[in-house]
Order: C-alpha cells, then structure tokens, then sequence
C-alpha cells in the first residue's frame, strides 16, 4: 500500500470492499452481542448515509439516547425522492456517465 493510499482509502476501495466491511463491522458487532444502531447521518451526491453507534453490552438505552440527541442537532432530513431509475436522480446521473 502506497502513502498515497493510507491517505485516501475511498479511492482504494471498490464498492465490492466497502459493503463488506460495512458488513463486517455490523456484522461483529451482532456476533459479539454488542448493540448496533444507525441513524440517518446526510446525503453524499444524492444519496442517504448512516451514523453508527456501536455500544458495549448492556447499553441499548445508551445508543438509542444518543441516536435521538444525534437526530435531534442533525435537524429534518430531507424528504425522500422516488426515481423510476437511478439515472433519472438529477445528484447521480453525472456520476454515471462514462469518463472520456
């Protein structure tokens, strides 16, 4: 691994790698039986991302407190958009054209 790439591991990852360590990560929490939560965190080019609280046993009220108190500073989340396509999203459709 380049310095380069310890720097910027989003260009690194393909999105095969990212959702498997999302899975992973969620997934270890579950096994172990540590309590997961996710909140709506914003919207990266159009599209919902999460805010993980990750918490020892036992402290399920914990998470839930600071996911309301975290939801609560954040604001209303904007309203959802329903495309017949992900090309129609005005925020996507850039993305998807190929590079010349």
């Amino acid at each position: 691994m380049t310095r380069q790439e310890r720097r910027d591991p989003q260009q690194q990852c393909d999105p095969e790698t990212t959702i498997s360590r999302r899975t992973l990560v969620h997934g270890l929490a579950a096994v172990a039986g540590y309590p997961h939560l996710t909140v709506p965190m914003g919207m990266v080019k159009g599209l919902p991302v999460g805010l993980s609280f990750i918490g020892p046993k036992w402290s399920e009220a914990r998470l839930l407190s600071l996911g309301y108190a975290y939801e609560q500073a954040r604001g209303p989340f904007p309203a959802p958009k329903f495309y017949r396509s992900i090309e129609e999203s005005p925020e996507i459709a850039p993305h998807l054209r190929p590079a010349h």
